[in-house]
């Protein structure tokens, strides 16, 4: 029965990515939430897709297909590149708290590849899963360099 509910979760979703993905940059930036209730392609869309995958069960199996979808809906759209790499991260996440190192470890990747902003987080976490704290520091102390441009001192 729960799978027949995440089948129409995923059937809303998907016009609501199509749509918001058809507006222009231009039409984004003047409505956030128009008045008919549709979300604008950009961070309130991400918002509302985030609450929704919050809402339903915790299990990798569900959480896994809305992630996949929505990868695929932006990818075919040619659309934000930053929102498919946001959404390998929480596949990542997802994946690393079910204890599926190795989908965690290619989500890791796929979202590293696409430069998004917190992978190396989620490759911290699973390196520090993986019993290497040491290196799960140094990767994060490399990571920290580059985005803040200041030296942490790290007291093992």
């Amino acid at each position: 029965m729960y799978d027949l509910a995440i089948y129409l979760h995923i059937l809303h979703k998907l016009p609501l990515i199509d749509k918001a993905c058809c507006m222009s940059s231009a039409d984004a930036h003047v409505a956030r939430i128009e008045k008919s209730g549709e979300l604008t392609f950009g961070q309130d869309l991400m918002n509302h897709l985030d609450f929704r995958l919050e809402s339903i069960s915790h299990a990798f199996r569900y959480r896994e297909q809305l992630l996949r979808l929505r990868r695929a809906a932006f990818q075919l759209r040619s659309q934000g590149a930053r929102a498919v790499g946001q959404l390998w991260v929480q596949t990542a996440k997802v994946a690393r708290k079910a204890g599926h190192l190795q989908t965690a470890y290619s989500a890791v990747l796929q979202a590293s590849e696409l430069q998004a902003p917190t992978a190396f987080i989620q490759q911290t976490k699973l390196l520090k899963m993986e019993d290497q704290p040491y290196k799960a520091l140094l990767k994060l102390d490399e990571n920290l360099k580059k985005k803040t441009g200041t030296n942490i001192r790290w007291q093992l």
